[in-house]
């Protein structure tokens, strides 16, 4: 049996682990699409479902780590996400810059955490049985 300690040590570096793994696709993906060249609606709403697509593979994993509470997990990955776009949410020098960075917040919190209960659901479910 763990003591507290062994489980509060546990819980800080698996938090501080989530919010250091969800810098990566927040620069290569969410930093990236935000300063590409995209002049058509098409290519915008592509970006939205590659970045949705990309957090909700890694909402899935978190979730399958850790089943017991993927929340907090998943809102510390997708942390330094939101983080580079509040910076262009509120110096956006016009609406439609303002609804290309603002439309990112929801391409990567909801897709991020519908991935992370589902596959905490499934493993809860695997376990129990």
């Amino acid at each position: 049996m763990e003591d507290r300690t062994t489980r509060v040590l546990k819980t800080i570096v698996g938090y501080g682990g989530a919010f250091l793994l969800g810098v990566l696709p927040a620069f290569f993906v969410i930093f990236n699409f935000l300063f590409t060249d995209i002049f058509t609606l098409t290519d915008r709403l592509l970006t939205y479902v590659i970045a949705g697509v990309v957090y909700l593979v890694f909402g899935a994993v978190i979730g399958f780590i850790a089943p017991q509470r993927p929340i907090w997990p998943a809102l510390l990955f997708a942390a330094p996400a939101v983080v580079i776009v509040i910076p262009f949410i509120v110096f956006a020098e016009g609406v439609s810059l303002l609804g290309i960075a603002a439309g990112y917040v929801p391409a990567v919190l909801i897709p991020l955490l519908l991935g992370a209960l589902g596959a905490a659901r499934l493993r809860n479910r695997r376990q129990a049985a």
